[in-house]
């Protein structure tokens, strides 16, 4: 079986999680640019990687007219914890029918935010989100992280967290 990582990343978060995705599987890595170009070939597994937001997962709908749902791996890299359960059904259930769910393996990596990489309009969006929260008389837990998350650019990739997936992938695939 081969395996095909195709990214898209706008401020690196998500391109960083392929690249080590790639290492660890020792798999091809394709932008989503590259793939759309060059197609899709029935022997292979994507692994699809994109950022979230506003619960959308950018590319999912293009990559899931092209890929079969049993061939389909996806991750997901955003400014909120991995541990948002709210921020994770969300994003899944906004992007996947249940019927998807049950066929793709779906993963959240918290990333980051990058505000001088970010265009003017997803600035401003992320700005009004924190904003709006912010004015809450009384937040959740998860609104006090969201707050402090869309204060200003971090990193918070991590390797560690793509185990699950590429344990995933080495006990459901011969790789």
């Amino acid at each position: 079986m081969k395996f095909k990582i195709v990214y898209l990343s706008q401020t690196g978060f998500t391109k960083n999680y392929a690249n080590w995705i790639k290492e660890e599987l020792e798999a091809e890595m394709l932008t989503y640019k590259e793939f759309l170009s060059k197609g899709y070939n029935q022997n292979e597994i994507i692994i699809y990687g994109s950022n979230l937001m506003a619960s959308q997962i950018k590319g999912i709908k293009k990559i899931k007219e092209i890929v079969p749902q049993d061939k389909l791996i996806v991750f997901v890299t955003g400014a909120m914890p991995n541990n948002n359960k709210e921020i994770i059904d969300t994003m899944k259930n906004t992007n996947f029918t249940k019927e998807e769910q049950k066929h793709t393996p779906i993963y959240y990596y918290q990333g980051g935010v990058n505000f001088e990489k970010l265009g003017i309009v997803q600035r401003n969006l992320l700005k009004a989100i924190r904003k709006m929260v912010n004015r809450k008389k009384e937040k959740t837990k998860e609104e006090e992280g969201m707050i402090e998350a869309l204060e200003k650019s971090f990193d918070a990739t991590n390797k560690d967290n793509i185990k699950e997936l590429v344990d995933y992938v080495k006990n459901n695939y011969k790789v």
